[in-house]
């Protein structure tokens, strides 16, 4: 299999995106994509991993990364929504795939997962979601603390 172009990630990242239900879509409009090859060591220890998980390998689909806005206020009141990032990693799932079909849907299945942080989602809670025991939609339902 040739490996998709960056530009062919972006797009099937705002196809997804693009299928969000409305009432989704509205939480997630200052979100931006960006399609790397793969992440740094720095964002590797950042994210968790040790320096034996990063020798062996291990590696990161995608990342989800609030951006905070120095202030709360604008010149108009009150801030709209911080804006936020998903990283996708092009080599990391092109590497973990056999086919352009298998591509697709892990592109889907991180655009997902990393939309799932922002609704409070932690990484144990999307373990379900991951199994195919869990329905995409209630993944974007909001997690409270006291939740099980």
């Amino acid at each position: 299999m040739q490996a998709p172009t960056s530009e062919w990630f972006a797009d099937q990242a705002r196809q997804v995106i693009g299928r969000l239900p409305s009432g989704i879509l509205e939480h997630v409009s200052n979100l931006v994509v960006d399609v790397d090859t793969e992440p740094d060591e720095k964002t590797l220890l950042d994210a968790g991993f040790t320096w034996d998980e990063i020798k062996q390998g291990e590696t990161l689909f995608g990342l989800y990364e609030p951006i905070f806005q120095v202030s709360d206020l604008n010149d108009d009141g009150p801030s709209h929504q911080s804006p936020m990032r998903i990283r996708i990693f092009s080599s990391a799932i092109v590497d973990a795939c056999d086919t352009i079909e298998e591509v697709r849907h892990e592109v889907w299945m991180t655009v997902i997962h990393e939309l799932a942080h922002h609704f409070g989602w932690s990484e144990r809670d999307l373990e379900n979601f991951e199994g195919g025991l869990e329905v995409p939609n209630g993944i974007f339902q909001t997690r409270h603390p006291d939740a099980d």
